[in-house]
């Protein structure tokens, strides 16, 4: 039999949302919840939204922002009180003040104990008994939701004991390169944009090379727009070839009306993950391969300052995008790759985050945002997580 109720395991952005829609039912008052971080220094911000650097922006304007499900708009409501508008791209710090600002609230609604542990397995002992074990303790509860969020980076092929090879960009002061001439950052999405921003805003005033297989940044958000649903519930289980062709037919013709693609493509949200969860597991693994970057880059857009921001660096030739793809970093160091070899005096691996840790098995109750993605396409950002939240709160709610 469970000792305990609720344990959430991971601290970040998907656990302050469910935290939050869990305390909003007045019968979960004085519930008590353990909650697992390993990283307490970003306890209730995660990765994303603990930088403190101003040019890291949203890539959601503060109107798509709220914690809660039944309240969309708590957000923009909360940030036009420190002078932002709905259709801003906020500081991501400021996010992460407002995610600490209604963890604070959840605690005072809920007894929420936080425990500095490493979280290695969550085991299915019976259907009301879950076991965490972290160290050498093991510890049973009715409920466990798996909030685990963007948990290790991905990373190159790195000889052994090359210097200045930087593994996190999260990690890593950049103050200490500022006197460079050549940095090298591996991939070219949203971590490697962020990493830029945050090298000159620290005075680093040499030459960065982006290499990625693509060579293709973040595309660039517009004025919101909005494009009619084109697709239909057959469609969900057409051909990821066939699904591009459909979309490209649609932008072409949004352009006859003067309506931009990104429309098109925000149309295509609710569609997602039913084409996901229609397509066999060969399929998946030949669509990550060939086109999950270019979904990326269109999907996952950046705020237009900063895309103003890098193009405006790329023309001065202070950052270049190299497609090439990279087979390992060496001493010097030194990048290698299908474009031959280029001696940098740093780099830092920029390839973003994996969802799941090798190692790990997890059976939890449930799981949320980032943890859920394989079993769902659409589960990092904001608004599906803070549904899901809404769905799991009433779910585990329903067992006191």
């Amino acid at each position: 039999m469970a000792d305990n109720g609720l344990a959430i395991v991971g601290g970040g952005a998907s656990a302050v949302l469910l935290l939050a829609a869990i305390a909003r039912d007045p019968a979960a008052k004085g519930m008590r919840v353990d909650l697992y971080e390993r990283a307490m220094n970003r306890l209730g911000r995660g990765i994303a939204y603990s930088t403190q650097q101003n040019v890291h922006l949203l890539n959601v304007r503060a109107a798509n922002m709220s914690a809660y499900e039944a309240e969309k708009d708590h957000f923009a409501n909360w940030a036009a009180g420190k002078g932002f508008k709905v259709e801003d791209f906020v500081p991501r710090k400021v996010y992460g003040q407002y995610l600490s600002e209604i963890l604070e609230s959840a605690k005072g609604d809920l007894t929420i104990n936080f425990i500095e542990a490493d979280v290695t397995a969550i085991k299915k002992i019976t259907k009301e008994e879950y076991e965490i074990s972290y160290g050498n303790k093991k510890r049973s509860y009715r409920d466990v939701v798996q909030a685990t969020g963007n948990v290790r980076p991905q990373r190159p092929k790195v000889d052994e004991g090359t210097a200045w090879y930087f593994d996190d960009p999260w990690n890593t002061d950049f103050s200490t390169l500022a006197n460079l001439t050549h940095i090298a950052l591996i991939g070219s999405g949203l971590t490697a944009i962020d990493t830029v921003l945050a090298l000159y805003a620290k005075s680093f005033n040499g030459k960065i090379s982006i290499y990625s297989r693509h060579a293709l940044m973040p595309a660039s958000h517009v004025a919101p727009a909005v494009w009619p649903s084109f697709l239909s519930e057959e469609d969900h289980k057409k051909t990821p070839r066939e699904l591009f062709l459909m979309i490209r037919k649609e932008i072409r013709k949004a352009e006859t009306q003067k309506m931009p693609w990104q429309a098109v493509i925000d149309s295509l949200r609710p569609h997602t993950n039913p084409i996901w969860d229609a397509m066999p597991r060969g399929v998946r693994e030949k669509f990550m391969k060939k086109f999950f970057t270019l979904w990326n880059v269109h999907r996952h857009r950046s705020a237009p300052q900063i895309a103003k921001a890098i193009k405006t660096l790329e023309q001065a030739g202070r950052v270049e995008f190299v497609k090439a793809s990279v087979e390992r970093i060496g001493a010097g160091p030194t990048v290698y790759g299908s474009m031959g070899e280029q001696k940098v005096e740093a780099v830092i691996n920029c390839l973003g985050y994996r969802y799941q840790e090798e190692g790990r098995k997890f059976e939890p109750t449930e799981k949320i945002g980032p943890a859920r993605f394989g079993d769902l396409f659409e589960t990092t950002a904001i608004p599906e997580i803070r549904s899901q939240a809404a769905e799991i709160a009433a779910r585990i709610l329903s067992h006191y």
